[in-house]
């Protein structure tokens, strides 16, 4: 019985590294690879953006 409780605590530890580590790729694509704003465009079109909206330079 031991082993099996144990079996099934590394099982969800190891459900939960995945999803944090999707969690992880999520934010990563969304920082460097576009926002849901701008989904195809690169980071320096989408900091141009930026700069018009907030009307910096």
């Amino acid at each position: 019985m031991a082993a099996l409780a144990t079996i099934s605590h590394l099982y969800s530890i190891g459900e939960e590294v995945i999803a944090f580590r999707q969690k992880i790729l999520l934010s990563y694509r969304s920082c460097f690879l576009g926002s849901p704003e701008f989904p195809n465009v690169n980071l320096a079109e989408r900091s141009k953006h930026e700069d018009q909206r907030t009307g910096s330079k």
